[in-house]
């Protein structure tokens, strides 16, 4: 079998045109998952007292979980991920991408320290002040997420629906 550096040989999908390897499709899958319960788990934060603990905390949980594993289906999804430092070396702040490469560190950051605080608030029972301002920071990181997956999505000609402006939008419902 002949392969060069840039001809990708996929063996689980079926070569076309345009076409979204399942890794991709795993992103966005994830990250949906994730953005939405970090939403969720600030929208219970911040109603104070009528806000139900445990459904925060269970969101977070998800949303921890599926953050952590979203980056790594994307880190299989570039093919040549030793590339990516290249989005810190030389910013570009008109590239989706690059706003992509600093949005999911933080996000990936902020809900890992969202955990944390529902950890210490579960098993401790001690709450801090600034556990409502990681989660607005969580919550804020998610909707530029959302905004970034949905412009990369809508940008690819990978799948006719996909290929509109409406669609980091049409995310959010």
């Amino acid at each position: 079998m002949i392969s060069s550096v840039s001809q990708i040989q996929e063996v689980i999908a079926i070569p076309q045109e345009y076409f979204w390897l399942p890794w991709a499709v795993q992103y966005f899958f994830f990250i949906g998952i994730a953005c939405c319960a970090t939403l969720y788990a600030c929208w219970q934060c911040w109603k104070g007292r009528t806000g139900n603990p445990r459904l925060e905390a269970v969101a977070v949980f998800i949303a921890v979980t599926a953050g952590i594993t979203a980056p790594l289906a994307l880190t299989a999804d570039l093919h040549q991920t030793a590339r990516v430092w290249h989005f810190y070396a030389y910013p570009t702040p008109w590239s989706w991408m690059a706003w992509g490469s600093l949005l999911l560190p933080l996000f990936s950051a902020f809900s890992i320290l969202y955990f944390i605080a529902m950890v210490v608030r579960l098993v401790w029972k001690r709450e801090y002040k600034l556990t409502r301002w990681v989660a607005l920071a969580c919550a804020l990181t998610s909707i530029g997420l959302l905004l970034y997956t949905g412009r990369e999505a809508s940008i690819l000609k990978a799948r006719p629906v996909l290929y509109t402006y409406w669609l980091p939008i049409l995310l959010f419902f």
